[in-house]
């Protein structure tokens, strides 16, 4: 009986032997199937993108500041993996830059994390920003506004960037990134997200235009110009944000006829605390005469606010020209008197 005990604790001592070196050698596996992700910054100042429209807003240089980390959303589909919209992830950079392309600024990189230890796949970068210590956004990467002449197009690549990793792979992801100015902040691209303390709310504008019979038009062309409010009512104009924003006008071709309707125009405005207003000119393009301004006025970020609709909806403000017998809706904006 004794010698039997023995045997038996002597085979179970030998299976958990293997069993761990089995454990160990999975463990190893599964590291070796992970993919391991980092960010490389090139910056790229706006100055000398001559050719940018955004070159005529007087663009400074690059604020004075050493970076610190960044912030990064990714994501894997639909599905964050490293941070979200209300809490980008922060990885520390590594003090000691180089300059690898040979440009004369430094290439920062970020730290190794080991929330970016991630399984073979695709994955998205959706938000990226170069911060100091006390954290106020130096460089930002653009996104995509699907329209030239935008900041995005300084850069090679504009987000949301799609990265592919392998498995075992040790990849540092380049990251082009411009000089952050908060004048601009509705140009980089980047909706509700607070950059320096600045939020960008979206301001959503929609027309009809009614004949002398009330009959409503097709569709209703025009443009925005906005500017931040200077304070002064005999000289409201300050510091331009949009100049000739027109709205889209969309034809669909159908066999026998084709349809032609207008979609309502969409800005992004800078939200910062406090009370924030803005200048408003809305000018007929078509039909009636090309060039009326039919709209002008202040707002502020409240009126603007009370249009959301929810986490996810926008309502536009919905102007109305012409014999249409109704008001805007809601009446924000006055109507210029004729001759002015």
């Amino acid at each position: 009986m004794k010698k039997t005990k023995l045997l038996t604790g002597f085979l179970m001592a030998i299976a958990l032997i293997f069993t761990s070196c089995s454990k160990e050698e999975d463990a190893a596996i599964k590291d070796d199937e992970k993919a391991y992700l980092s960010f490389q910054t090139q910056i790229n100042d706006l100055i000398p993108k001559n050719h940018s429209k955004q070159a005529d807003l007087d663009i400074p240089e690059c604020t004075v500041g050493t970076p610190a980390f960044v912030e990064i959303i990714l994501s894997n589909g639909d599905v964050y993996v490293a941070g979200s919209e209300s809490n980008p992830l922060r990885l520390d950079l590594n003090p000691n830059a180089p300059d690898t392309n040979g440009d004369g600024a430094p290439d920062y990189f970020t730290e190794e994390s080991a929330t970016l230890e991630l399984n073979p796949g695709i994955y998205t970068l959706q938000y990226f920003t170069v911060l100091d210590a006390d954290a106020n956004v130096l460089w930002i990467a653009p996104m995509d506004d699907n329209s030239p002449g935008g900041i995005d197009d300084m850069v090679e690549q504009s987000l949301p960037m799609d990265i592919n990793l392998g498995a075992g792979v040790k990849k540092y992801q380049n990251v082009e990134v411009v000089c952050f100015d908060d004048r601009i902040v509705n140009q980089y691209g980047y909706l509700f997200y607070d950059l320096n303390g600045i939020q960008l709310i979206e301001f959503c504008i929609f027309g009809n235009y009614c004949d002398e019979t009330g009959r409503h038009a097709e569709y209703v062309s025009f443009s925005v110009d906005v500017w931040k409010y200077s304070h002064n009512p005999l000289d409201p104009k300050g510091e331009m944000l949009y100049d000739d924003e027109e709205n889209a006008i969309v034809v669909t071709d159908y066999e026998d006829y084709a349809e032609t309707a207008a979609v309502p125009l969409c800005i992004t405005l800078p939200d910062g605390p406090g009370l924030d207003e803005y200048y408003l000119e809305i000018t007929l393009l078509y039909p009636g005469e090309e060039g009326t301004l039919i709209r002008s006025g202040l707002i502020s970020d409240a009126d603007v606010t009370a249009l959301f609709n929810g986490e996810d909806e926008v309502e536009y403000y919905h102007f109305r020209e012409g014999n249409c017998n109704l008001d805007d809706s809601p009446v924000l904006l006055d109507v210029p008197e004729e001759g002015l």
